[in-house]
């Protein structure tokens, strides 16, 4: 690294079997037009959505599964097909059901693929496909399997140039197709096509071999062709012949490997070529190469260096397949973080652990370490030398450095962990050291803080023995005491010195001391009037004097001086982490900010953050107290536990595109879904469906989704909800949503994805999903429950008419009885009373037998 802005290096990630992949030697790629990446191996090819990997194999029992798991070649036509190309026939993707269409080879039927060992695929301007084989090339008129017409081809595979390894179409129309005989470009004009071949007879301007492995056409309409083992080609129109590119070990700027089996321009038009051992970029303007192999002590190089395919998505991502190595993925939007770490295999740092920084007058650097003592870093010789403590009396005291600063004399100040104050003269070499423990103190005194003011005073702070400040010869040091409002346990964590005022950041607040005034300002929360409690890790003051303080668990606050009010920034506003440990202000008026989980850009203006992960090519995300710096020339660094990083913040790019999101898998309790099975829920892909219908006892169910953006995916965030059953969205870093007995209902589904760089989807994702009522609560069943009611009722109500009647009747009866009764008792009594008095009348009318007659019936 030298002080002006280097080009920054090549960086990947990787893809392996640790991720799900099925093999790690990756033959083929391509993207199809959902987004998805589609990744061939030598076992089984691959569907990736940027979280999941899903593996189709071959399966004699399965009719439509793909032919063999070998994969060679797979293309992505305009029409959307999936072209699947096998060491044992073509295929294509179904999507609506999710499966293969094995298509016939020649073998079978004259009329189909003229051989079943498929090299490559082109499409050209017609919407022709071209097919090359290991017999013949084939060509779909409009992409249709019912109209192949063949060249190069016969039954026993004897004629010139049938064994079609590459072939692609000019800008001009013109077909180049590269083979294991020579390198072929076919024209069409008045009705057929015309034949040029290129070969290589021993004579300058040749190609340099005859077997070609792959040919590709850049933003400048050159023609490259590559070969199995002579190296590169670079086509002239004007002569037909051929500019050679071959490797050699006496010339720094050449090819990695003459053995080339993939190449791809990228979006800045250089070319990538892909070989046997490693990765070349060459600049097609000026013929220069850069190379790219496996390196032990990088884990963002090239993984391995054998090549095979070299793959361009439409992000602009480079993917690259490896024999060995699996899938490394080079990013088109860079996040320019150099990492310097301790190495056993080159000069480095010392210690991971960073602790702080300062540059001299000849651009090096300084760096404090905890447990490695003062590291020296010669930027132009990139060598790193250790200042440790020997024990002798010229080495510096202790090895746990807290801080360093260089004074204007050019003197370095080491703040240290029990071994006090130490200065190193870089032109005698010497050390000096000031401690400041009282022989009785039995803890051991830190030194937290350094500074150096207007009139050369240095300012210190010390865990024991509170903030120090020397003469301007700095020879002897004096107490600076703080008001009496901070409690005597207070410890100085930093000092920040402006033009009229020292910032003094402490575990109980912020104190202010006025140069002019000589007086303690303490910044007190308006509405309790009280002084705010934060403990101050970092105090920044920006170019248009605002003040930003960095504190343990609180966050990031602004306080705003002519209010004397503070805000406050945390997790919640966006803040990855509220430990802030430290703050530098960029020309653009940015704030970076590390925090215990990761840095942080903050927008001022905006009042956004956009952070930055290992997934962005941090070592760690745990940074460092004191451990941030901005150089002479702008480049910033920042240090933590895992070594540190410098970057120039205008080369932090940012990945603006947005991306699908799409649905990837539907589980009912836990398990896939299929396509047409016995639960009946899909009748074709989930991605393709617009609404879902559950049983009543399928109410428990997972949404598996994805936001097609493979730029450090890892980072994709997403926000779902349920509408009717939800109010509120969900906010999730895993792409999927789980429903527990979900009521029955009608509801809609939604989900948004977020990218990296905090980018929403395209579109919000929507599916209607219904879930249907358990047998008893379905409206022919209320109806049931209805009638049953009404003839329970009727009953009931009937049942209470006749007992009523019958009661009435009773009464009825009753009331007649007692009448009666009544009647027969009021007519007996006067008869009675008559009676007595006719029967002595008959018994004195015995004598009179004619009135005794008369008589008689009136007594009966």
């Amino acid at each position: 690294m030298c002080p002006i802005k280097a080009q920054q290096p090549v960086l990947f990630d990787h893809l392996g079997i640790e991720k799900g992949l099925s093999q790690t030697s990756v033959l083929s790629i391509t993207q199809d037009k959902n987004g998805f990446m589609w990744l061939g191996t030598r076992y089984g090819l691959n569907r990736y959505d940027g979280y999941n990997i899903k593996v189709y194999r071959y399966n004699d029992a399965d009719t439509t599964c793909i032919t063999n798991n070998y994969i060679t070649a797979l293309f992505s036509d305009s029409k959307k097909n999936l072209w699947i190309g096998t060491s044992s026939g073509l295929n294509l993707y179904d999507k609506k059901n999710d499966n293969f269409d094995q298509v016939i080879t020649q073998t079978k039927n004259p009329n189909g693929i003229s051989n079943y060992i498929i090299n490559c695929f082109t499409e050209d301007k017609k919407g022709n496909i071209w097919i090359g084989t290991s017999n013949g090339l084939n060509l779909l008129i409009n992409g249709k399997l019912s109209a192949i017409k063949k060249f190069f081809y016969s039954k026993k595979g004897n004629v010139p140039y049938h064994n079609i390894r590459t072939v692609i179409e000019d800008r001009s129309g013109n077909l180049w197709i590269g083979t294991t005989e020579g390198l072929l470009r076919m024209t069409f004009a008045n009705g057929n096509y015309h034949l040029t071949v290129f070969k290589n007879n021993g004579k300058p301007g040749d190609i340099s071999e005859n077997s070609i492995s792959n040919i590709v056409e850049d933003q400048s309409h050159k023609i490259w062709v590559s070969t199995q083992s002579k190296g590169l080609n670079l086509f002239n129109p004007t002569t037909n012949t051929f500019k050679n590119f071959v490797q050699d070990d006496l010339q720094t700027n050449s090819i990695v490997s003459n053995t080339i089996r993939s190449m791809v321009i990228d979006d800045v038009g250089r070319l990538w070529i892909g070989t046997l051992e490693g990765i070349s970029m060459m600049n097609t303007d000026n013929f220069s190469f850069t190379n790219l192999q496996f390196d032990p002590d990088n884990k963002k190089s090239l993984s391995q260096n054998s090549v095979h395919k070299l793959y361009k998505d439409q992000n602009g991502s480079i993917w690259v397949g490896t024999y060995f190595g699996g899938i490394n993925i080079n990013y088109p939007y860079t996040t320019a973080f150099t990492i310097y770490n301790r190495s056993k295999s080159k000069s480095s740092i010392n210690n991971n652990v960073i602790s702080g920084f300062a540059e001299d007058a000849n651009k090096n650097l300084y760096i404090a370490t905890e447990g490695g003592g003062l590291n020296y870093y010669d930027r132009n010789t990139q060598n790193f030398t250790a200042f440790k403590n020997t024990g002798g009396s010229n080495s510096i005291k202790s090895n746990l450095v807290k801080n360093v600063m260089i004074d204007r004399d050019g003197k370095v100040w080491a703040g240290t962990h029990s071994g006090g104050l130490n200065v190193y003269d870089p032109k005698t070499k010497t050390f000096k050291s000031f401690n400041f423990s009282k022989k009785s103190d039995n803890i051991s005194d830190e030194i937290t803080a350094i500074v150096e003011d207007k009139n050369g005073c240095l300012y210190l702070a010390s865990q024991q023995n509170g903030i120090k400040v020397s003469n301007p010869e700095k020879t002897k040091f004096f107490d600076f005491k703080l008001p009496a409002y901070f409690a005597k346990n207070t410890k100085i964590k930093c000092i920040t010195i402006s033009n009229n005022n020292i910032y003094i950041g402490t575990t109980g607040g912020l104190c202010i001391y006025n140069y002019n005034t000589k007086k303690f300002h303490i910044l007190n929360n308006p509405k309790s009037k009280l002084p705010f409690s934060y403990y101050i890790n970092c105090v920044v003051e920006t170019k248009n004097n605002e003040i930003y303080l960095g504190t343990y668990y609180n966050g990031l606050i602004y306080y705003d001086q002519k209010g004397n009010k503070a805000i406050s920034y945390t997790v919640k506003s966006g803040l990855p982490n509220d430990n802030i440990v430290g703050i530098l202000e960029d020309d653009k008026n940015n704030l970076w900010i590390s925090t215990a989980n990761g840095l942080s850009m903050f927008d001022r203006k905006r009042k956004t953050f956009k952070n930055y992960t290992v997934a962005d090519g941090l070592p760690g995300n745990e940074f460092n107290n004191n451990a941030f710096f901005k150089s002479s020339n702008g480049e910033m660094y920042f240090g933590g536990y895992s070594g540190f990083i410098s970057f120039y913040p205008d080369l932090i790019q940012s990945n603006d595109k947005a991306a699908k999101v799409i649905l990837t898998d539907l589980k009912l309790d836990n398990k896939s879904v299929k396509i047409n099975g016995d639960d009946n829920l899909l009748s074709q892909n989930i991605s393709l469906t617009d609404k879902l219908n559950f049983a009543s006892n399928q109410n428990t169910f997972t949404l598996n989704f994805a936001l097609l953006n493979f730029i450090k995916p890892e980072k994709n965030t997403y926000t779902y909800k349920l509408e009717g059953f939800e109010k509120n969205w969900n906010n999730v870093t895993v792409p999927a949503a789980t429903y527990t007995n979900l009521p029955s209902g009608s509801y809609t589904f939604l989900v948004r994805g977020i990218n990296n760089d905090g980018v929403y989807s395209t579109t919000v994702k929507k599916i209607k999903i219904v879930v249907d009522a358990p047998f008893y609560r379905t409206w022919w069943a209320y109806l049931f429950y209805f009638c049953v009611l009404a003839a329970i009722l009727f009953i009931v109500v009937r049942y209470l008419l006749i007992r009523a009647v019958l009661k009435k009747e009773k009464e009825i009866n009753e009331h007649k009885l007692d009448f009666f009764t009544n009647i027969s008792h009021e007519i007996r009594t006067p008869l009675t009373l008559i009676v007595g008095p006719l029967e002595k009348l008959i018994e004195s009318a015995k004598d009179n037998p004619e009135l005794n007659r008369d008589l008689q019936p009136i007594k009966n």
